[in-house]
């Protein structure tokens, strides 16, 4: 992990403790996007595994960023995973993680499973599905960790991910972990619930390179690293905000 990360995952908290959300002044940081076309527009994030490209597209377009810390975790979501394209078409990979007998299960206390060796299937996947990209071998030894070394959280997980992730686009946004749950305002679009496996997409970013595009056309939102490991530093320009909000994510929303 770089220095001067965008982002700072605080201490977990004590066991059974995750509803008492952040609180420390130290973990309040805001983003703040000089050309964003979208001035005075925040959003509020879920945390997310290898995140979509609309995630990124939109976290890079507001000029406040909330990433919600006080949820309860939510089933079937991109808060545990993620889907890459591979030789026989769109792949969901999933973390496991640990069942909380129907509970309500506060995201910053859900454990990832031990059932299974999820990373070593997960990095083989990944691995395979991208091995030929112009980028993977350039990029893979920063991922690599996430796939060897174990983790107890899946919310810790996720925020090391995220922070290497904007390292990597050469992106240094920063991010407010909340306090408490709250619901949007006009000003603050919530992108928890619009940013969905099971959802259209929101996004409207223009096609890149794809190493399958041949067989299966432009596969739109899959995880960033499906627009890192084929476009590399371009990545970046890729989630350039549009020069009008009319042609952008958050216009749409």
């Amino acid at each position: 992990m770089q220095e001067n990360s965008p982002l700072q995952s605080a201490p977990h908290p004590p066991e059974g403790g995750a509803s008492d959300c952040i609180s420390s002044s130290a973990e309040k940081i805001i983003i703040t996007l000089t050309n964003s076309p979208f001035r005075g527009l925040g959003g509020r994030f879920s945390t997310a595994y290898l995140p979509p490209v609309s995630y990124f597209a939109a976290l890079l377009n507001a000029e406040n960023v909330w990433l919600e810390a006080c949820e309860n975790y939510v089933k079937q979501s991109y808060r545990n995973r993620c889907r890459i394209a591979t030789a026989n078409g769109v792949e969901t990979l999933s973390i496991p993680v640990e069942s909380n007998s129907g509970r309500k299960n506060p995201i910053r206390d859900v454990r990832i499973s031990s059932h299974g060796n999820w990373q070593q299937t997960h990095w083989r996947a990944i691995s395979s599905a991208y091995m030929n990209s112009p980028f993977f071998e350039y990029y893979q030894d920063d991922f690599r960790p996430f796939y060897e070394n174990k983790w107890t959280f899946l919310w810790d997980y996720n925020l090391e991910l995220l922070t290497l992730i904007l390292q990597l686009l050469n992106e240094n946004p920063k991010i407010i972990l909340t306090e408490k749950y709250k619901e949007p305002t006009e000003d603050n679009i919530d992108f928890r619930d619009k940013i969905h496996p099971k959802k259209e997409t929101i996004s409207h970013i223009k096609p890149y390179y794809q190493v399958f595009e041949n067989k299966f056309g432009f596969l739109p939102d899959l995880s960033i690293i499906d627009l890192l490991f084929n476009m590399g530093n371009e990545a970046a320009l890729i989630l350039m905000p549009p020069e009008s909000p009319d042609e952008g994510l958050l216009g749409k929303c």
